[in-house]
């Protein structure tokens, strides 16, 4: 009997819980464990921000050449502060703009029919090659795909960087090739001021 006693007793005694030492060892490695994964975790966003605006770039781009084949007209896709209107001269693009261009003179105009728009997200800044910001930003798709500046017979070749501040592969250039492809890189780098 005096077995069944000590037995009953050391069961009571069993703790049912953490001590204070156990949880704040507990929050120290949690703390650890944050400190190292949110720098990767951050990369990771915007490494999919990067993707998700180069892509957007590329649909649009993909838009005014589908369309500028089926309609039989020359498409433009510019660069755009307002979703209404193009901007010329350097600097960062806010967005673009993809637009029936029915008299080609590369300005929407109240009778032409604007089929995209979209302004990048803040943090993202978005740059054209000098070959594209000499033709005053405006990229235009021909009836036959090809793509050309607004007022040159000459194709068009150029790249559109897009760059977000951080770690890891933060920048997409797009490569725009003269017969209307492209084609997506990623690298590292510092953004442009």
């Amino acid at each position: 009997m005096y077995s069944r006693k000590r037995q009953s007793l050391i069961c009571r005694r069993l703790p049912h819980g953490f001590t204070l030492v156990e949880l704040m060892i507990g929050l120290a490695i949690a703390g650890i464990i944050a400190t190292i994964a949110i720098p990767s975790f951050e990369s990771t966003v915007n490494s999919n921000r990067l993707a998700g605006q180069a892509n957007e770039l590329i649909s649009a781009m993909s838009l005014a050449r589908t369309e500028a084949v089926k309609n039989n007209a020359r498409v433009t896709l510019c660069r755009s502060a307002d979703n209404t209107s193009c901007s010329s001269g350097s600097g960062h693009w806010e967005g673009w703009l993809v637009f029936i261009d029915a008299d080609r003179d590369g300005e929407v105009d109240n009778d032409e029919t604007i089929l995209l728009s979209n302004l990048t997200e803040p943090r993202i800044q978005l740059d054209a090659s000098t070959s594209i910001v000499d033709l005053d930003n405006l990229i235009s798709f021909k009836p036959d795909g090809t793509v050309r500046g607004p007022n040159a017979g000459d194709l068009l070749s150029g790249n559109i960087s897009l760059c977000i501040d951080g770690v890891g592969e933060n920048i997409r250039n797009i490569s725009i090739l003269p017969g209307g492809s492209f084609s997506v890189e990623s690298s590292s780098g510092s953004c442009n001021p």
